[in-house]
Formats: C-alpha cells, sequence, structure tokens
C-alpha cells in the first residue's frame, strides 16, 4: 500500500503541496497495474489516509512535487537492461519505462510531468557497489514529479535539476534529488482565479 506524507505550503494566497509516497511492489518487477491504480486512488483521495492533520486532493493547489519510491521498472529483463546500459542504449530504456508508458496512456500521474532522466536506473543494487543485484530488474524506481496548475502569469515552478546521487551505497536505492524554482506573483492572482 502507498505510505503518503503531504505538505502544504501556503503563500501569496497560493497553495503548494510536496508528497511522498512508498508504492508497494508486490514483489513483482510487471505490476503496472497495480502501480497506477494506487497512485490514481491517492491522487483522487479527498483526505489523503495517514497525513498529519488530512490532506486535500492535489488537484486543489497551485502546484505540487510527488516524490518517492514509485517502483515503476523497465519492461525488459535484468540482463537486458545491463546489455542496453554497456551498449549506450539509454533511450531505448527510456522508451520501455513503465511510469513513462503509464503516463502516455493517461493511466498515471496525469498532468505530472518529470524532468529528464539523465541517469542510469538507481535501482536494484548490491548494497555498499556499484553492481545490479540481478535479481529484480534495474530501473528507476524513485522517482520526483511536478505540476503547476495555475496561470503562469501568477505562478510557475521552474525545473532546475534531477539527478542520482550515485556516491551513496547504503542501500539497494541510490538517492535522487531535484530541485525547483516556485516564483508567486501575488498581484497577478485574479489571472488564476478568472475574478
Amino acid at each position: 500500500p502507498a505510505s503518503p506524507v503531504c505538505r502544504s505550503h501556503p503563500a501569496y494566497g497560493a497553495d503548494s503541496r510536496a508528497t511522498t509516497t512508498a508504492i508497494g511492489s508486490d514483489g513483482d518487477d510487471s505490476g503496472e497495474v497495480h502501480r497506477a491504480s494506487s497512485t490514481s486512488a491517492l491522487a483522487r483521495t479527498p483526505q489523503v489516509p495517514h497525513a498529519p492533520h488530512g490532506c486535500a486532493a492535489l488537484d486543489a493547489h497551485d502546484a505540487a512535487v510527488w516524490a518517492g519510491d514509485l517502483n515503476y521498472r523497465i519492461k525488459s529483463t535484468a540482463a537486458g537492461v545491463v546489455a542496453a546500459l554497456r551498449a549506450g542504449l539509454h533511450d531505448v530504456l527510456l522508451l520501455n519505462d513503465q511510469l513513462a508508458c503509464e503516463q502516455r496512456h493517461g493511466r498515471a500521474f496525469q498532468g505530472f510531468r518529470e524532468q529528464p532522466l539523465n541517469f542510469a536506473p538507481t535501482f536494484k543494487y548490491v548494497p555498499g557497489t556499484d553492481e545490479y543485484n540481478l535479481k529484480r530488474v534495474p530501473s528507476w524506481t524513485d522517482r520526483v514529479l511536478y505540476t503547476c496548475t495555475a496561470h503562469p502569469a501568477y505562478c510557475t515552478l521552474r525545473p532546475l535539476y534531477y539527478a542520482a546521487v550515485h556516491e551513496m551505497k547504503e542501500s539497494d536505492h541510490r538517492p535522487v534529488v531535484a530541485g525547483f524554482q516556485l516564483v508567486l506573483r501575488p498581484g497577478n492572482r485574479n489571472l488564476a482565479t478568472g475574478s
């Protein structure tokens, strides 16, 4: 099950949301249907469970960042992913990324975007090494997605960077980091509300 943590950050009449989630894999590398239904249910939930003081649905916010272990995989075998990485076929791996496929088909994280995945898959490593554990398909399971639904004259959310921290080797996951610039123009709020 998903375990969301939500924080709301109102400023100048805008409401932004930062959400972290760990979506269970059911021990299955091909469970994109399970993951898509879990994330869709969370995004539609009026009050996200387990959030401190409740957490309104994401569409009620001007800007949102959703980060976490979303557990989407690359549609391939472990050996196939490693061979593609060695051959420099990064684009082939991206085309077979379950999250990107689910988004293209409108089944998960509709309206959310992601900065380019210009780094190697961040899961599943042998802890303490740079070697993948080939019992699972190496994949980009840890992700940072974002959306800004406000009128751009009022609010913009600009991505600055997105990277994996391959120097941190204590886990079977490599952490990912992303930076954003949130710009609010309170004098233009009426453009966003149409009033």
